[in-house]
């Protein structure tokens, strides 16, 4: 992907990428790598969601309303089950965020990740993250909440 298309992408969104995201959409690719779940195009690329897309519905879709999308936080993977890892572009860390609605309330509905896209990649790279012992049946609840999402609505 061009770093032109990255911009047009930011433009649409209305605000900068996280530098490392940005990176891996211009340098690896746009979306569709990683092990097992992979990351999503973040426009016009292989997934079946793009990111940009994905983004601006939820944001349009759920404003004004206890499950507003938080501006700044894009998704850039589908755990499956309406579940999604998303990049806090607003934060110098990259801080990577999961949304699981499933639970049926918008205020536990956010978790930190990882405190930075840097671990969230080397845990996705060498499939060490939180899935891993999800998918062996081990506990994986010490994610901790992000109370911020009403803030950033």
């Amino acid at each position: 992907m061009s770093a032109a298309a990255v911009a047009e992408a930011e433009q649409r969104l209305g605000f900068a990428l996280h530098p490392l995201l940005a990176a891996l959409y211009t340098q690896v690719a746009n979306g569709g790598f990683g092990p097992e779940y992979q990351l999503l195009s973040l426009a016009g690329g292989p997934t079946g969601e793009q990111a940009v897309d994905l983004y601006l519905s939820r944001r349009t879709q759920n404003a004004g309303t206890d499950w507003a999308w938080p501006e700044g936080v894009l998704p850039i993977l589908t755990w499956g089950c309406g579940m999604y890892a998303a990049v806090d572009c607003h934060s110098a860390e990259g801080m990577v965020l999961m949304f699981e609605p499933n639970p049926g309330d918008p205020d536990a509905a956010w978790y930190v990740e990882t405190p930075s896209l840097e671990a969230w990649l080397t845990g996705y790279i060498e499939d060490s993250g939180w899935w891993v012992a999800a998918e062996a049946g081990e506990d994986y609840d010490d994610m901790q909440p992000w109370p911020h999402a009403r803030d950033r609505a």
